[in-house]
C-alpha cells in the first residue's frame, strides 16, 4: 500500500488539507511548492529540481561552511571568557543563520545580530498556530473570503513575521535579477568584498537559473491530478 500511495498513484495522493484562509491553491499566485497540487505541483517541483541537484547544492556549501565556522568561533569565544552557554541557542541561531544567507540573500553571517533570523523562528512557532487560522478552520467561508484578506492587508501593522519575510524575499529576489541586468557595471566597481561574496552562491541563484522565459502561466481550477506522462 505504501509504494502504490507515494510512487505508483502519487499523482492522486500529493496534496492535502490546508487552512482556508490560504485560499485557492490552483489560482492564487502566492501558492508554493508544498500547498501546489496537481499539474502547477508538477510544474513547480520539475521547476525547482535543478535548484536541489547534488552539484549545485554543493554550489551553497561554501555559504554554509562559512556560517558554521563563525558558529564555531562564538563558542570559542564564550569558552575562552569562562561562561556557561545553551548549545541548543548557538544551534538555533546556527541553523537560521544558513536559511537566511542561503534563501533570503542575507550577505553575510549575522548570528545573534539578525532581525530576520528571529523572524524566521517566530514564523515557524505561527504557522497554523494563531488565532486568524484558527478562526479559519472552525468557520472556513469566513476565513476563505475575509479573513484571508485582512491578513494580507494588515500584515505590516500587526508585525507578521511571515508577511515581512516575504517582503523581504521579494525585495532581495528583485535586487538580484537588477544586479544581474547590470553584471558589467557592477563587476567594475566591486571592491575585495564584493569579489569574495560573489563567488557563493545561494537558492535564489539557482531558482533564477532555472526561472522560465515566458513567467505568465494560466492558473485554473484544477480536480487535483495529473497525468505522469503530461508536461
Amino acid at each position: 500500500m505504501v509504494k502504490e500511495l507515494l510512487f505508483d498513484k502519487f499523482q492522486y495522493f500529493h496534496a492535502r488539507a490546508l487552512c482556508p484562509i490560504i485560499g485557492d491553491v490552483d489560482t492564487n499566485k502566492l501558492i508554493h511548492l508544498f500547498f501546489a497540487k496537481g499539474k502547477r505541483w508538477k510544474r513547480l517541483r520539475s521547476t525547482a529540481n535543478p535548484a536541489f541537484s547534488i552539484s549545485n547544492l554543493k554550489r551553497v556549501m561554501p555559504i554554509i561552511d562559512d556560517s558554521i565556522k563563525i558558529n564555531i568561533n562564538l563558542l570559542k569565544e564564550a569558552e575562552s571568557s569562562g561562561k556557561f552557554v545553551d548549545l541548543h541557542e548557538y544551534f538555533v541561531e546556527l541553523a537560521f543563520d544558513i536559511i537566511v544567507r542561503i534563501a533570503m540573500g542575507q550577505k553575510e553571517s549575522k548570528q545573534f545580530k539578525s532581525e530576520y533570523c528571529q523572524m524566521a523562528r517566530d514564523s515557524v512557532i505561527q504557522i497554523s498556530n494563531n488565532i486568524f487560522d484558527y478562526l479559519a478552520f472552525i468557520f472556513p467561508w469566513l476565513g476563505e473570503n475575509i479573513l484571508e484578506h485582512f491578513v494580507k492587508a494588515t500584515g505590516k501593522l500587526r508585525g507578521d513575521p511571515i508577511l515581512i519575510l516575504m517582503g523581504s524575499i521579494y525585495k532581495a529576489v528583485k535586487q538580484r535579477k537588477e544586479e544581474k541586468m547590470n553584471k558589467v557595471e557592477r563587476e567594475e566597481e566591486e571592491n575585495e568584498e564584493n569579489l569574495k561574496n560573489k563567488k557563493w552562491v545561494d537558492f535564489i541563484d539557482l531558482f533564477l537559473e532555472s526561472e522560465a522565459e515566458n513567467n505568465e502561466v494560466e492558473l485554473k481550477m484544477s480536480n487535483g491530478t495529473y497525468n505522469k506522462k503530461e508536461k
